[in-house]
Formats: C-alpha cells, sequence, structure tokens
C-alpha cells in the first residue's frame, strides 16, 4: 500500500495552523502547562459553549489582551477538539447544552435485527435506519426506538443529539386524544393516530421519570 505523503503533509500543516491559534504561557503554580487563546478567536454565537465545553478559564494576565487560558498537556488534540466545537451549528448546540445542564448521556447504536416503524406502509417508500437510543443520568435511564431520515440513509449521515432531541416531544398529562390530534393534524376517528397518541403518552411519561418538569419543559423548546 502507497502512502500518501502528500495527504500526511496537508494534516500536519493543518494542525500546524490550529495549533498556532494559540499563545504558549508559562506553566501554572502545579507546573501544568497552559495556553492564551485570544477573545476574538471564537465566535460569540457559541462562545459561552465552548468556553465550558474546552475548559477555558478567563485570562488574567497583562501581557496579552482579552482571553481565555487553556490548561492542555495535548495542544494539537486540544485545537482541533476547538475546530470541532466551532463547527457545530446552533442546533447543535440547543441539544448539547441541554445534555450538559441535565447532565445527561446519550447513546446511539444501529437496532439489530433492523426493522421498519410500525407506521409504515409499503407504499410510502423506503424508510429510514432503525437506531437504538437511550439517554441516562442521575435520575434514571431510558431507552427508546428511533428512526432515522431517508435523506440521511442515502447520504451515509448518522443522526446528532438534536436530531434525537428535536423529535421528543413530551405532552401534557392533561391532554386527551382530541387535543393531541388537534396539535398536530391527526384525524381524530384513526385508529393509527389512537396508537400514535398511546406511543406518545408512553413515551412522556418515561421522560419524565428522567427529567424534572423544568427540564421537561426545555427539552419541548429544542427545535
Amino acid at each position: 500500500m502507497q502512502t500518501d505523503y502528500k495527504a500526511i503533509q496537508a494534516v500536519k500543516r493543518d494542525i500546524a495552523a490550529q495549533v498556532a491559534r494559540f499563545t504558549r504561557l508559562d506553566n501554572d503554580v502545579n507546573g501544568n502547562p497552559r495556553y492564551y487563546l485570544p477573545l476574538y478567536a471564537i465566535t460569540d454565537t457559541h462562545a459561552a459553549y465552548i468556553a465550558s465545553a474546552l475548559g477555558l478559564s478567563k485570562y488574567r494576565g497583562k501581557k496579552y489582551g482579552a482571553g481565555y487560558v487553556l490548561q492542555s498537556y495535548n495542544i494539537e488534540a486540544d485545537a482541533l477538539e476547538l475546530r470541532r466545537l466551532e463547527s457545530l451549528t446552533e442546533y447543535d448546540i440547543q441539544a448539547l447544552t441541554f445534555l450538559r445542564d441535565t447532565g445527561t448521556s446519550i447513546t446511539i447504536e444501529k437496532a439489530v435485527p433492523q426493522r421498519a416503524p410500525r407506521w409504515h406502509k409499503p407504499s410510502d417508500g423506503g424508510h429510514g435506519i432503525h437506531y437504538s437510543v437511550t439517554l441516562e443520568n442521575k435520575r434514571g435511564a431510558y431507552t427508546f426506538d428511533f428512526w432515522d431520515s431517508v435523506a440521511n440513509k442515502v447520504n451515509s449521515n448518522t443522526p446528532k443529539e438534536y436530531d434525537i432531541l428535536a423529535c421528543l416531544y413530551p405532552i401534557d398529562k392533561r391532554d386527551t386524544f382530541a387535543d393531541f390530534c388537534a396539535m398536530f393534524g391527526y384525524d381524530d376517528d384513526s385508529i393509527t393516530a389512537r396508537d400514535t397518541f398511546n406511543a406518545v403518552c408512553d413515551q412522556s411519561d418515561n421522560l419524565r421519570c428522567i427529567f424534572t418538569p423544568r427540564q421537561v419543559q426545555a427539552l419541548t423548546k429544542i427545535n
């Protein structure tokens, strides 16, 4: 197998460019290596989330301007992680912030065996890939099925945290089947709609077990 030296050099140049955004500082009092990152180096939109996710603290020195301090033993990896965080969309940030604030982990795995969703009809054509998703925090864990979009299947894309959370909409315990149909445009004389309503009620109950009322409210705002 022939080594692609041009590709290797391109990767090295990319890593060097990301590292160059940081300036080496003196080690802290405990000997930990530190780096300075200018305030303007992070876009305002995602600054708070990126600073928290990367573990950045406020720079309080006088030599450089306003900025952040990063403690790092692997600046190459952290520099690439910064770039990854900067590539996140507003929607990604919504979902990741919710997971962080609620102390929730999410596991997304292809289901084995694969099967079609129960609402799928042959006349509908294909359907997305079937995943098994688990949300877990100190209050408990909840595992459920998720079918991704056909477009993601065609383009070999995997669902992101936002794709999953945006599909979860716990309904109020006081909502009736008629309320549900009016809210989501279902026919209240449909057996399929009734089955969907029952499934949503079950899912809503499970979500209330692992999230507080305030967290459930925050979940409904991810869109």
